[in-house]
């Protein structure tokens, strides 16, 4: 896969041959968390320095090591994003990197996903389900194929918690503890940024002041991408799809989602003390 991507962008910067790092922003694109709309941002600004990993069908995830090796061998690169990367990557004193991260609650995110793959014309299995079911039954067959939890059940738990390469035959599925809510913490804690998808407008200001000494002059005006979402209140969203559910499955899908609900009250919590702090 790392062969498929080809150094198009000249010879090594003027930073690795003096041993500067070179600065570079990496977005982890979580599906369903306003990655488009920040990928618009990137790509509008970035224009030749910006490199969109892509997957073949056959594989899921970039590993960390992967990921430095392609931003290495293309060192035009400003700007990369992917679906599949998985944070954080190893240290290299050659790169600095400026992760950019978004957290959305969970079960608000699952009802985006099953609006997104209702129109979305895509062929795949759950797609097509989307399609011809209701909310209810489309729940209610997530939760029959139990081995295909992963992109239902502690998400971001899950991409926050990677202990290593070795973890990622079963990534998408491997079993959620509260071991991995404590790493997720803590790495949640350790970021100098993160945006809350809910909160939109003032992720992009505070992604502004953390991008600014590195990437001065970025345009930070956006248009939403694939936005499929009610314009009504989350609270407004959040009670539809409870009543869409009704209460027992509705309380189910938040017990498979604990975790990644207890991650997301402290994403918020920290989020608003950074606003009060950075934005007044």
């Amino acid at each position: 896969m790392i062969n498929k991507i080809k150094d198009m962008l000249g010879e090594r910067s003027g930073r690795e041959r003096t041993g500067v790092p070179r600065n570079v922003i990496v977005h982890f694109h979580y599906y369903k968390n306003a990655g488009s709309s920040v990928r618009y941002i990137l790509m509008r600004n970035f224009h030749g320095k910006y490199l969109d990993f892509i997957l073949p069908v056959s594989r899921t995830m970039i590993t960390g090591k992967e990921a430095i090796k392609i931003i290495l061998d293309n060192p035009g690169v400003e700007a990369v994003t992917s679906h599949e990367m998985i944070y954080p990557f190893p240290p290299d004193e050659r790169l600095r990197i400026y992760p950019l991260i978004f957290i959305r609650n969970p079960i608000d995110r699952i009802g985006s996903i099953y609006r997104y793959e209702r129109i979305s014309g895509e062929r795949y299995e759950r797609a097509e389900i989307a399609r011809t079911e209701c909310f209810k039954g489309y729940i209610e067959w997530i939760f029959s194929k139990k081995e295909r939890m992963g992109e239902f059940s502690e998400f971001h738990v899950r991409e926050l918690s990677c202990r290593g390469d070795g973890e990622l035959h079963d990534f998408k599925e491997r079993c959620i503890s509260g071991s991995d809510l404590s790493i997720a913490y803590e790495r949640l804690e350790g970021l100098k940024f993160f945006g809350i998808v809910e909160r939109f407008s003032e992720s992009i200001k505070l992604m502004e002041g953390y991008l600014d000494g590195a990437f001065p002059g970025i345009d930070y005006r956006y248009q939403h991408q694939n936005r499929t979402e009610r314009i009504d209140p989350f609270e407004t969203r959040i009670g539809m799809l409870r009543q869409e559910l009704g209460s027992s499955l509705f309380d189910r899908l938040e017990k498979v989602n604990r975790l990644d609900l207890e991650l997301y009250n402290h994403a918020c919590e920290l989020f608003e003390a950074r606003v009060k702090e950075k934005i007044g």
